[in-house]
């Protein structure tokens, strides 16, 4: 249904920033530059050592629609958490302060969730480097988000298989997540364990292939990524299991996918006792050999011989 002047529900995003001089101001100035004008602003500083406090009490000045917190040091969840809790709006919608929506990103995801039964929505968007990429999108990947609906056991599947949803594009109900207790205390993966949550609690979600943003990539972040993500995952399944223990037996495959994607990326000899503690927790130790042989190719001989003394 197309928003008007009588059904527009205030909206929160959510900014957390850490030493975000270098772009936050181009990040804030895309949400002020909304057709949907019906926002606020929560940026949380998480005790940055740069200019970013005088750069967004400088945007205060010109928009009073922004809100400014500082926090020491705790991490991005604590942020995104306090951000929570201050929030005033009915629904909630996340954005880093490196990234960038485009003008109609609020007013098209707003329409979209008040036109259907579902409670969280997520597009997809595109990857950039840097703002003159923005001028020209024909040339730019996107993440592949597809347009679906999210729901029951299926969903979860799918979700614990990867996490589908990029943070920068969602739109949700802010009191599904104060009810979900907000975001868990991981470095990567709080996004990811939150969204599980809500697919546990039977909440829908719906996504659609239309990029309504642009997701900033740095090489440095990415590599680091793909080194600790499998790890995260790990324990945040560990986490869940203990609400949810059907984790446990019932998502072996995509346990097994991300044992092999720990083993691949993470196993050395400083963590062979992370990878014992994984493997009895999930009781997985036949898979577990299965794994390394699977990994063989890619390990060094140290490292399988160190993964079959582990399970055998």
């Amino acid at each position: 249904m197309p928003v008007t002047d009588n059904v527009k529900p205030l909206v929160s995003v959510i900014m957390p920033a850490y030493n975000a001089a270098g772009y936050i101001a181009e990040s804030v100035r895309s949400v002020m530059q909304q057709s949907y004008d019906r926002w606020e602003l929560i940026v949380v500083n998480d005790g940055s050592h740069d200019t970013t406090e005088e750069i967004v009490q400088n945007l205060q000045k010109e928009d009073n629609r922004i809100k400014y917190y500082f926090q020491e040091n705790k991490g991005q969840y604590t942020a995104r958490n306090l951000a929570l809790q201050v929030a005033q709006g009915e629904l909630v919608a996340f954005l880093d302060s490196d990234d960038i929506w485009f003008p109609d990103k609020l007013e098209v995801s707003v329409s979209e969730l008040l036109s259907s039964d579902h409670d969280l929505f997520f597009t997809d968007t595109y990857t950039f480097y840097q703002l003159s990429d923005l001028e020209d999108t024909s040339s730019l990947k996107t993440l592949g988000v597809s347009t679906r609906i999210y729901e029951g056991e299926a969903a979860t599947r799918l979700f614990i298989e990867q996490n589908r949803i990029p943070i920068l594009t969602v739109l949700t109900k802010r009191d599904i997540l104060i009810e979900a207790g907000g975001f868990p205390s991981f470095r990567i993966a709080e996004d990811y364990c939150l969204w599980l949550e809500l697919l546990f609690r039977k909440h829908k979600f719906r996504s659609i292939d239309t990029p309504l943003s642009a997701y900033r990539l740095r090489e440095q972040s990415i590599m680091a990524g793909v080194k600790n993500e499998s790890k995260e995952v790990l324990d945040m399944m560990m986490y869940l299991s203990s609400e949810y223990p059907q984790i446990r037996t019932d998502y072996k495959r995509q346990i097994k996918h991300w044992l092999r994607q720990f083993i691949k990326h993470r196993l050395d000899d400083t963590n062979s006792d992370m990878l014992k503690q994984y493997f009895v927790f999930f009781n997985q130790s036949t898979m577990l050999i299965k794994c390394a042989f699977s990994c063989r190719k890619v390990l060094p001989l140290s490292a399988f011989r160190k993964i079959l003394k582990t399970v055998l």
